[in-house]
């Protein structure tokens, strides 16, 4: 079972998602708008402080009548910064990442790299979307660190440790390589969306394509994501409604098919037609900061009742300690 949790290097043919500039999000309008029209352009704002979060998040598999649930909670202070004509968006962990239940042997082997990601500098575009990692020389010192203890810890007939060593020698040899494995952890792309410096209205509907990297080994669930600005309830915030139908163009359905009939051990092979997946979230921000106030977000792959895979991700503010 695949865990989503940004502490070891992604492997196999799957590309990464790049921190790439995009472009605005494409406006189409609604054939049932909701209430009164309504219009607001989000702004991230330069703070002073530190903003803490707590980030609950699960994995989920349920084959034929068993299941599976794996938990991880985490708390991230950001920090936003202006810098020049973009932004510089600070992440850093408030406290060891908690896992329930208790990581296998085989995981808790990767829980060292946990430190490579205890402090992100981040470009972001004032959109809020991210143009790069800043302090990648600062990471790979850790990685010298947890390298070494690796190797003084592990005896050197470990394959897996040798594996392990190797990939993340790969992964952090290319200068980008630690910023492209962000979009595997989804919690980061959740926290801090691209919403910004585009006007929303109750009128219209937002599209733009979206990805989740990995979802299984290698592969990706693509969907076509709309965005809908929800009427108003409190004046001082401003809520998002993400929801996305699967690309079936853009994701190997035929792949994920093979490794659903592979999971649940089914002779025939499975029509990819019967393999669906959804994705929905909501977003409430600060309309004074942007900031994020509250996020929820799943995405489910199924195959009729007899498989479900399916991740789930909350966030919200914390008291400052």
């Amino acid at each position: 079972m695949h865990y989503a949790i940004p502490n070891i290097p992604p492997r196999g043919p799957a590309t990464p998602a790049a921190i790439t500039h995009r472009p605005l999000r494409t406006s189409v309008l609604s054939s049932s708008p909701d209430g009164l029209p309504r219009q607001v352009t989000l702004a991230l704002h330069p703070l002073p402080g530190e903003t803490c979060y707590a980030l609950h998040s699960a994995w989920a598999e349920a084959v034929g009548g068993s299941a599976r649930r794996t938990r991880f909670q985490r708390l991230l202070g950001l920090r936003v910064a202006a810098a020049g004509e973009r932004l510089h968006l600070t992440l850093r962990a408030l406290a060891p990442p908690v896992q329930q239940p208790e990581p296998t042997a085989f995981e808790a082997l990767a829980l060292p790299l946990a430190r490579l990601y205890a402090e992100l500098v981040l470009a972001a575009a004032p959109t809020g979307e991210w143009q790069g990692l800043l302090n990648e020389e600062a990471i790979r010192q850790v990685w010298a660190t947890i390298r070494g203890e690796l190797l003084a810890t592990y005896p050197a007939s470990s394959q897996v440790v040798a594996e392990l060593i190797a990939g993340t020698d790969q992964h952090l040899a290319s200068p980008a390589g630690l910023g492209l494995s962000l979009p595997y952890d989804y919690a980061y792309a959740a926290l801090l969306g691209n919403f910004y410096q585009q006007p929303f209205d109750t009128q219209h509907h937002y599209w733009q394509a979206k990805e989740f990297p990995n979802f299984f080994d290698a592969l990706a669930l693509h969907f076509a994501e709309t965005l809908r600005l929800a009427p108003a309830d409190d004046p001082a915030q401003v809520t998002l409604h993400l929801g996305g139908e699967l690309d079936r163009a853009a994701t190997d359905v035929a792949a994920i098919a093979a490794y659903v009939q592979a999971t649940l051990g089914l002779p025939a092979a499975i029509d990819p037609a019967e393999v669906q997946a959804t994705y929905q979230a909501t977003h409430t921000l600060l309309r004074a900061t942007g900031l994020p106030l509250a996020v929820k977000l799943t995405v489910r792959c199924t195959y009729r009742e007899q498989y479900c895979k399916e991740y789930y991700l909350t966030i919200s503010p914390q008291p400052a300690s």
